[in-house]
C-alpha cells in the first residue's frame, strides 16, 4: 500500500474535479470503471492508494446502504463491496417499513437485503429498535388513543340504572363482578380468576326483550381489556343460540373474539329468531386466566336497527334525512352549531331562486310538481300532535312567504305570514291543519311531506310533539346522542407501550439473528435543547413517523429496551446506544454518559456507544478531541456513525476539498489517539460518494475519488 502527504495530493487532484473528462476508461484494482483526466496524471496518485478495508485492521468498516446500492454490478455496489466490510441499512430496518397501519409485520424488505448483502459478503449493522424517528407512528399512536363513540339514535332497550347503582336488578352475573368508575365512566369490571375456564365463569346476563315484527338487533359494547383475551356472547331467542359472529367488523366469522390491550368495540346484528318471540344474551369473558375487563355501561346498547327513532312525545326529524328529497337541495354548512347537525334543505326551483305562485290548496301545477320531500315516521302513542319547522326564509318578494305541507298523503296546507322574512336568522314556526287544529295520528308509521310554493326558504327540522312545548335553539335529536370519550390511564397506556415494544424487539432480532451481531437499540434519547434531559414528544406537533417511547415507559424505557434485547440476542451480539451532536455540545455527551449509567442501575448491559457525526468543515477539533476521551472513559465501545464532512456549496472550492480531507483525517487520527484499541468498534460513513448534490462523499458522483479518500485512508492507517 502506498500513503502520500494529503496536501500533495489534493494540490495535484483537485484539477480532476473542475477539468472535463475523457472518453476514455481507466479501471482501477476495486475494479471500478472511472474517467481519467486527459490534463493531468494526478488521478493517478489518488489511484495507487489500495481499498480502503486494507487500511482499517480489526475495525468494522462500513457505510450506510440501502437496497438498491447494492443490487447487480452497478459502479456504486462494486465500489461498496471492494472498500468496506459492513453495510448499514438506510430504511429497510425500519419500524415504518416492517408494521403496518394494523400491526402487521412484514421484513420481506430487510429480508431481500440479507439476500442481496450475502452474495457480496458483507457484514451487516442493525440500526436502529427503539428511536422516536422512523416508527409507524399511526399504529403506536392508535393503541393508546382514546376510543370515541356516540350512543345510538334508536331506543335502547338497555336500561342502565340496575347496572349503574350495581344491584344488577333484572340481570344475572357469574364470578367477580362489580362496577366501578374508570376514569370517570362507570364500567363493570369483570375478573377472572387464575385457572383457565370455561367462558361463563365470568358473565354477564341480560334480562329477556320482546321481539317486534321484522326486529333485527344490533348489540354494542366497549370493553377494555387489561390484556389480550378473549370473550364470546351467547342467546337465547335465536334459532342458533351460539353463533359464530363477526364480531368486531372484520369481516370473519368466528366463535369468539379476541380482545386486544385497550378499548374493545365489539358490535354485531341477528335477526334468526325462534317463535318465541323473546330474546336476550349472555357477554362471557371468562377464558382468559387472570384477566381484568371494564365494560362501559353507557356504550352497552341492544337496538332494533329496523325500529323506529321516536320517543311518544318528542319527535325531533332532521330535514336532509328524508327519504325522498325530490327537487329540494341538500346543503351542507359543516357548521353545526348554528344548522342543526351541519346541513339542510333548500327550496329552490331548478336551483335558482324562482318565484311560483299557486293559490289552490292542493297544489297541481308542473313547475313544482316533484318539488317535495317526504320523510316516514313513526308513533307509539295515538293522540293529538303539534307540528314544527325550523326555517329560514330568503325569499325574493315580500309576499314569498309560504309552502306546502301535509301530513299522510292528505291534503296539502301552506302557512302564510312567516316570521323572519328574509332574514338570517332560523326560527320555529308552528303549523296546523286547513282549519286551524292540530293532528289527531294514530300509533303507527307517518308521512309527512313538504312541497314548493314559492321559492326561497331553507327547512333544518320538524319537530312533531304531543306536548305543548315550544322549541327553541336547534331543537334537540329524537333520542339525543352523546359523544362519549374511553381515554385510558396512563399506567395503561404503559403496559401497551411496553407489550408493543416487546413484540418489536423480539421479532426484529428474532427475524435477524442470524444476520445481524451488532445492533443500536435506542437511539437519539437526549434532547437538543436540555441536552441533560430525555426527549419528549409533549407539547409539541408531532412530525410523521414519530413516536416518544419514554413518554409513556419514563427514563426506564432504555432500560427495558435493552433488557428486552438482551433476551432476545444471541450470546456474544453487542447492544450500542447512539446519539448525534456529542461532538458539538459536550454537555449533551455527558448528558448521554449519566443516562447510560441510570440505565445500567437498572439491571440493563450496554456494550457500546454510537456517535453520529454529522460534521462541516468549521466543526471544533478541540471537542471532538474531548468528545472521544469522555467516551473512552466510559469503557465502553466507541463506535462513529454516519460520518460526514459535509461542504456549504455543491461547487467546492480546491481549497475547501483540502480542508474536507484534512477534517476526515483528523477525526480518524483523534478517534486513534483516544480511543483504545480495545474500545474501537469501527467506522461507518454515512455514504460513500457524492450525491443529491450533497459533497461529503470520499467519491465524487462520477465514483473517481476524492482528496478526501486520501485523507481518509491517511487517518485510517495512522500514518
Amino acid at each position: 500500500m502506498k500513503i502520500f502527504n494529503i496536501k500533495n495530493i489534493a494540490l495535484l487532484t483537485f484539477i480532476l474535479v473542475l477539468s472535463s473528462c475523457a472518453e476514455l476508461d481507466y479501471k482501477v484494482d476495486s475494479g471500478i470503471e472511472i474517467d481519467k483526466p486527459t490534463s493531468v496524471i494526478d488521478e493517478e496518485e489518488l489511484n495507487t492508494y489500495d481499498v480502503l478495508k486494507s487500511y482499517a485492521g480489526e475495525l468494522a468498516l462500513g457505510a450506510n446502504a440501502n437496497s438498491d446500492n447494492i443490487s447487480g454490478n452497478n459502479p456504486l455496489s462494486t465500489l461498496l463491496e471492494t472498500n468496506f466490510v459492513e453495510i448499514t441499512p438506510e430504511t429497510e430496518l425500519n419500524p415504518s417499513v416492517i408494521v403496518s397501519n394494523d400491526g402487521i409485520y412484514d421484513f420481506s424488505a430487510i429480508e431481500s437485503y440479507f439476500e442481496k448483502a450475502n452474495e457480496r459478503g458483507f457484514s451487516i449493522y442493525g440500526d436502529a429498535l427503539i428511536s422516536s424517528t422512523n416508527q409507524n407512528s399511526t399504529y403506536q399512536n392508535s393503541l393508546i388513543a382514546p376510543l370515541t363513540f356516540y350512543t345510538p339514535r334508536l331506543p335502547n332497550f338497555v336500561i342502565p340504572v340496575p347496572l349503574n347503582d350495581g344491584t344488577f336488578a333484572n340481570w344475572g352475573v357469574e364470578g367477580n363482578l362489580s362496577v366501578e368508575d374508570y376514569l370517570g365512566n362507570p364500567c363493570i369490571k369483570m375478573v377472572n380468576g387464575a385457572s383457565e375456564g370455561d367462558g361463563n365463569a365470568t358473565s354477564l346476563q341480560s334480562p329477556e326483550y320482546r321481539v317486534d315484527e321484522g326486529a333485527k338487533f344490533e348489540i354494542t359494547f366497549y370493553i377494555l381489556s387489561k390484556t389480550v383475551g378473549e370473550g364470546r356472547v351467547v342467546f337465547s331467542g335465536l334459532n342458533e343460540n351460539e353463533p359464530e359472529l363477526d364480531w368486531m367488523g372484520t369481516g370473519v366469522a368466528s366463535p369468539t373474539f379476541t380482545t386486544k390491550q385497550g378499548w374493545n368495540m365489539i358490535q354485531f346484528q341477528v335477526n334468526d329468531f325462534d317463535e318465541s318471540g323473546l330474546f336476550s344474551f349472555r357477554v362471557e369473558m371468562g377464558y382468559t386466566p387472570n384477566a381484568t375487563y371494564f365494560m362501559n355501561i353507557e356504550g352497552l346498547s341492544l337496538i332494533n336497527v329496523n325500529g323506529s327513532v321516536e320517543n311518544p312525545d318528542e319527535i325531533f326529524l332532521e330535514c336532509e334525512e328524508a327519504q325522498q328529497i325530490g327537487q329540494w337541495m341538500m346543503l351542507e354548512t359543516g357548521d353545526e352549531t348554528s344548522i342543526s347537525g351541519g346541513k339542510y334543505l333548500a327550496g329552490l326551483i331548478d336551483g335558482v331562486t324562482e318565484t311560483v305562485h299557486v293559490n289552490t290548496g292542493l297544489p297541481t301545477d308542473e313547475a313544482n310538481a316533484d318539488a317535495q320531500f317526504i320523510y316516514t315516521f313513526n308513533v307509539r302513542t295515538s293522540g293529538t300532535y303539534y307540528v314544527w319547522l325550523r326555517h329560514r326564509c330568503m325569499a325574493p318578494f315580500g309576499g314569498d312567504d309560504s309552502w306546502y305541507f301535509s301530513i299522510d298523503n292528505n291534503e296539502y296546507y301552506y302557512p302564510n305570514g312567516i316570521e323572519n322574512q328574509n332574514s338570517d336568522s332560523w326560527s320555529w314556526s308552528k303549523h296546523f291543519d286547513g282549519n286551524g287544529d292540530a293532528f289527531e295520528l294514530e300509533a303507527g308509521e307517518h308521512t309527512i311531506a313538504f312541497k314548493i310554493r314559492e321559492s326561497g326558504h331553507y327547512f333544518d327540522k320538524i319537530y312533531i310533539t304531543m306536548t305543548v312545548n315550544e322549541p327553541t335553539g336547534l331543537g334537540s335529536a329524537a333520542i339525543a346522542q352523546k359523544e362519549v370519550n374511553l381515554d385510558l390511564t396512563n399506567e395503561d397506556k404503559a403496559k401497551i407501550v411496553r407489550k408493543s415494544m416487546k413484540t418489536w424487539i423480539s421479532g426484529a432480532l428474532n427475524t435477524c439473528k442470524n444476520e445481524i451481531n451488532a445492533w443500536t437499540v435506542v437511539k437519539e434519547p437526549m434532547a437538543d435543547f436540555n441536552p441533560q434531559e430525555l426527549k419528549t414528544g409533549r407539547n409539541t406537533e408531532q412530525e410523521d413517523g414519530e413516536f416518544y417511547w419514554q413518554d409513556y415507559l419514563g427514563p426506564n424505557y432504555a432500560a427495558e429496551a435493552f433488557i428486552m434485547a438482551r433476551d432476545s440476542a444471541k450470546t456474544g451480539d453487542l447492544l450500542f446506544i447512539s446519539d448525534y451532536g456529542l461532538e458539538k455540545n459536550l454537555i449533551k455527551c455527558r448528558g448521554l454518559l449519566a443516562y447510560i449509567a441510570y440505565v445500567e442501575s437498572q439491571g440493563a448491559i450496554i456494550d457500546g456507544i454510537s456517535t453520529q457525526m454529522h460534521l462541516s468543515l468549521s466543526s471544533d477539533k478541540d471537542k471532538i478531541g474531548s468528545m472521544f476521551q469522555l467516551l473512552a472513559e466510559s469503557g465502553k465501545m466507541v463506535r462513529i456513525s454516519e460520518l460526514k464532512v459535509s461542504l456549504d456549496t455543491s461547487e467546492p472550492t480546491a481549497e475547501m476539498l483540502l480542508e474536507q480531507a484534512d477534517m476526515y483525517e483528523a477525526v480518524l487520527d483523534m478517534y486513534n489517539d483516544y480511543v483504545p484499541a480495545s474500545q474501537q468498534y469501527g467506522i461507518s460513513l454515512a455514504g460513500a460518494n457524492d450525491a443529491n448534490n450533497e459533497k461529503y462523499g470520499l467519491w465524487n458522483s462520477n465514483y473517481n475519488r476524492k482528496p478526501a479518500y486520501a485523507g481518509f485512508a491517511n487517518g485510517l492507517s495512522g500514518e
